[in-house]
């Protein structure tokens, strides 16, 4: 694995609302008035996108949203970046020629491990050739997310929203110093979302048959169908591919 690039993954959905509304935080707050409603939905915006996306320890996704990863191929066997996904919505390659090739979502099927929603190939799948050359030669869309409005969202998070933008609201500094002491954000915050930390989560498998991925090992022929693969998967609940 060493030398290998990074995945790539966009946004290319956003999500329909916000995880705590202004309402939501103006009551935890304790605010009847109107003044400060501008700097409150910018301090509950900013702790959402905190949590929110790939650059977090997180790497999840709350109110549902549609992603795009990109692989080099298919013998990786990819592990989808963002959780929890729920369903693909779109697979395709760019061909040795630069065009893109858009293939059949029953072609694929998604399951449940550890580390995330896995792309497994149905029985039948035969892997394109002449994917071009390139690290994002593979292009996975789907969509990510608890559901698709906020009352879907675990209460822990929302109140790790509410929790946050107290704390930026009452003091404006980074460090709250109450005497001698000086305290970052409340260790409740790290308490609330440390269930949701993904521990593990690398960006690519190995390509050495040889090798294996935390675990998981890669089998040397990329089209064996999941149903006959006897690799150490952890056993997982499959989505509908919709």
């Amino acid at each position: 694995m060493a030398g290998m690039p990074a995945l790539q993954s966009v946004r290319i959905g956003d999500a329909a609302g916000p995880i705590v509304s202004l309402a939501e935080l103006k009551a935890h707050l304790v605010v009847e008035h109107d003044e400060d409603d501008a700097l409150i939905g910018a301090m509950g915006l900013a702790a959402e996108q905190a949590l929110t996306g790939v650059e977090t320890i997180w790497q999840r996704v709350w109110i549902e949203e549609t992603w795009r990863d990109f692989w080099p191929d298919f013998r990786l066997r990819p592990v989808l970046r963002l959780a929890p996904a729920a369903r693909l919505a779109r697979v395709a390659y760019i061909d040795g020629a630069g065009d893109e090739q858009e293939l059949p979502l029953t072609a694929f099927r998604l399951v449940q491990e550890a580390l995330g929603a896995r792309l497994h190939f149905q029985a039948g799948f035969t892997d394109p050739e002449g994917l071009a050359a390139i690290p994002d030669a593979v292009r996975i869309d789907y969509v990510a997310g608890y559901g698709p409005v906020a009352a879907n969202v675990p209460e822990p998070v929302k109140q790790a929203v509410k929790l946050t933008v107290g704390h930026w609201y009452r003091h404006r500094e980074s460090v709250h110093i109450n005497g001698s002491t000086a305290r970052e954000l409340p260790m409740a915050v790290s308490w609330l979302l440390a269930p949701f930390r993904r521990y593990g989560v690398e960006a690519w498998t190995a390509k050495d048959p040889e090798d294996s991925y935390r675990g998981i090992t890669v089998p040397s022929d990329p089209v064996t169908p999941a149903s006959t693969y006897d690799g150490p998967i952890p056993p997982g609940t499959e989505i509908d591919v919709q």
